[in-house]
């Protein structure tokens, strides 16, 4: 028997010489038959990526004239399988589409088995970005029925102290202001104002959601470098869908994770700054008290019926005089020509006849007294990888704010996170997420609150950082009658500790399972706890400005507290093809 020559689809020609009899009919039968089963059904297959070489997860794969459509796993994988009695190497166009990315097609045959990869470009016009705030399923902004804002990483280049300053300019409508500008301290958030006049007894403030936890309070245990996006609801739908508790509004933060990378990659960021006072109030450089023909001692008030201005005294060596005492109060002050104080009446005929004329014979800034422009830190290391079928965001953070004021500490900030994506299968996927912080401050009230507001009632002429022979700041800085105010701000920094530390935790996880194309199940599970303990001193023999023998016996004090938040879910989500042209979908979900 002569040869012939049995080429498969795909193949290179198969050559047999030399067989003859049944040999030949068997070898022509094998491949006849690999043949047809080659030919049975056809079987596309490729990825889809980024243009940045990132793989898509959940990008749609369709053939729109055979009505086939698949989604891309957490690789960007897909494989779509046509069986043979649609295969019959007809043209085609295999399309893909990803919110936010443009679309593309490929021209095909639909036969055999190939492989078609895609590359996306990302959508400028950004039409279409998926929201998961609210909505049963991850669903197009364009198509959801109220109003979400969505800030991502992208839009975040420079991460700030707290994750929520990072809105500031970017939400239409959000009221975001610090303040007291103390470090560590939370912005606060109005993202729809009171139904009532004064809107006193409520909370104005938002429900804050972080990977499905929410939380109990604000965010500034929060490491900003881990965010991937920020999504905000405002007005009466935050309220029907998370009830009474989301009057104020929902800002949902999603953290970073590695789902849809390949490969393991290293992040290292660090920011070293100065803490400073942007402007300064200016302070009243003249007075109406009466000084000496030399205007460098002041005139001291005498007894009645003696002569105006019989002594001058100056008014370094008063102050040294009522502060180097051994009593814990001060002594009481001289009292001068002019000075009405911030209470006492002076009478019509002097105050139509007194101006705040004659200069200070020496004045001092009070503010560069009492600030420091020291350092602030914000470190962090991160890791970005997918193994196998287990992707994983781990990161470490570290932030120290000195803040501004002297003898305080100020805040620091220590965090770890470690975020999970496990494919077990194609139809089953789990995401676990665990953050824990450490946090320490110092100053409170006291400290920062009323040493401010007795720095601004510090006259021009006082020096804030005298000390007495003891070595202890004056207790009362200016002699003038000022009543309570005269206390030197500066003291209270440096003596009264007010002193607190807290951890947070926060754990959650989701399970997700594909029964079908067009059904699947979820269960989510969230937990979050918070510590915190308070220390404050105040020694023994806290001096005052005037006798008071209760606050000389000073105290200590511990607060602790421990609070604990814990909801589950359970959910289903059916999207079934009842008619031709006609998507629909039904969820159910029951909280806790």
């Amino acid at each position: 028997m002569g040869r012939f020559t049995v080429q498969r689809e795909s193949e290179k020609p198969i050559m047999i010489r030399s067989l003859r009899g049944p040999q030949a009919l068997f070898v022509l039968a094998l491949s006849v038959g690999t043949a047809a089963q080659a030919q049975a059904q056809a079987v596309i297959n490729g990825r889809v990526m980024t243009e940045a070489g990132q793989p898509l997860q959940g990008a749609n794969v369709y053939i729109t004239e055979l009505n086939v459509s698949v989604g891309t796993n957490q690789t960007g994988n897909y494989t779509i399988t046509i069986p043979a009695a649609r295969a019959t190497g007809q043209a085609a166009v295999l399309r893909v589409r990803s919110v936010g990315y443009a679309p593309m097609t490929r021209d095909i045959r639909v036969t055999g088995t190939q492989t078609v990869n895609f590359d996306l470009r990302r959508d400028v016009t950004r039409l279409s970005d998926v929201v998961v705030t609210g909505v049963s399923a991850a669903t197009e902004q364009i198509k959801v029925p109220f109003a979400v804002a969505r800030v991502d990483s992208t839009q975040m280049p420079v991460t700030g102290g707290n994750a929520l300053t990072q809105l500031q300019g970017k939400i239409p409508g959000a009221n975001i202001v610090s303040a007291s500008g103390r470090p560590g301290a939370a912005p606060s958030v109005v993202l729809r104002g009171p139904t009532s006049i004064n809107a006193s007894g409520r909370d104005q403030g938002p429900l804050y959601i972080v990977d499905g936890v929410l939380l109990n309070g604000s965010t500034p245990d929060l490491n900003p470098n881990d965010i991937e996006s920020i999504e905000v609801v405002k007005g009466a739908a935050a309220a029907s869908l998370y009830g009474a508790r989301a009057g104020g509004g929902v800002i949902n933060i999603t953290t970073k994770s590695g789902a849809a990378n390949d490969g393991v990659k290293f992040g290292f960021r660090t920011e070293i700054g100065r803490n400073d006072i942007p402007s300064q109030f200016s302070l009243a450089e003249q007075t109406a008290v009466a000084f000496d023909p030399t205007g460098m001692t002041y005139c001291a008030n005498v007894a009645s019926g003696a002569s105006p201005c019989a002594r001058f005294i100056d008014m370094d060596t008063e102050r040294f005089r009522i502060n180097n005492v051994a009593t814990p109060h001060a002594s009481a002050p001289q009292a001068f020509m002019n000075d009405g104080g911030i209470g006492a009446n002076l009478g019509r005929y002097r105050l139509l006849n007194l101006y705040q004329s004659t200069p200070f014979p020496t004045t001092y800034n009070q503010v560069d007294q009492a600030t420091k422009a020291d350092l602030w830190t914000n470190a962090n290391a991160d890791v970005t990888g997918r193994v196998g079928n287990t992707g994983f965001f781990a990161s470490l953070g570290y932030s120290k704010q000195s803040g501004a004021f002297e003898y305080l500490e100020g805040y620091q900030r220590t965090t770890a996170r470690l975020n999970l994506d496990q494919t077990f299968g194609d139809r089953l996927t789990l995401q676990a997420n665990t953050f824990y912080s450490v946090q320490d401050e110092d100053g409170g009230v006291q400290d920062g609150g009323t040493a401010f507001f007795r720095l601004s009632r510090q006259p021009a002429f006082v020096n804030q950082s005298t000390r007495d022979s003891q070595g202890r700041l004056y207790v009362r800085s200016n002699p003038l009658n000022q009543g309570s105010q005269n206390d030197n701000p500066l003291r209270w920094l440096e003596q009264y500790r007010n002193e607190s530390e807290g951890t947070r935790f926060l754990g959650s996880a989701r399970l997700n399972y594909d029964v079908t194309e067009w059904l699947d199940f979820s269960g989510d599970f969230a937990y979050d706890r918070g510590t915190s303990l308070s220390y404050q001193l105040q020694d023994r023999g806290w001096r005052t400005t005037q006798a008071n023998p209760a606050a000389a016996v000073g105290y200590i004090r511990n607060d602790a507290a421990d609070s604990r938040s814990l909801n589950t879910s359970f959910g289903a989500v059916a999207t079934p093809q009842l008619i031709d042209n006609l998507a629909t979908t039904f969820s159910a979900r029951v909280q806790y």
